[in-house]
């Protein structure tokens, strides 16, 4: 992906529960628009140098949420 620099956190998985795979690039989010076509969604995560971002059901509501893994520095 241009503009980022190793080592980049990536993760994947359905963020907008259309059962297409999403991806989570460092505090960058891109939603799948159609097949093998990756648009960015706005804003970005909150994450600092050293979190990286990981994807569970932490309400147990059937969906992923976003949650932090990392250290402030």
């Amino acid at each position: 992906i241009p503009g980022f620099l190793p080592p980049t956190p990536l993760v994947h998985g359905d963020l907008d529960g259309d059962g297409d795979i999403d991806l989570i690039a460092g505090a960058r989010v891109f939603l799948t628009t159609a097949p093998f076509v990756l648009q960015e969604a706005p804003g970005r995560l909150p994450l600092g140098a050293f979190w990286a971002p990981i994807l569970i059901d932490v309400d147990g509501d059937g969906d992923l949420d976003v949650a932090y893994d990392g250290d402030s520095g």
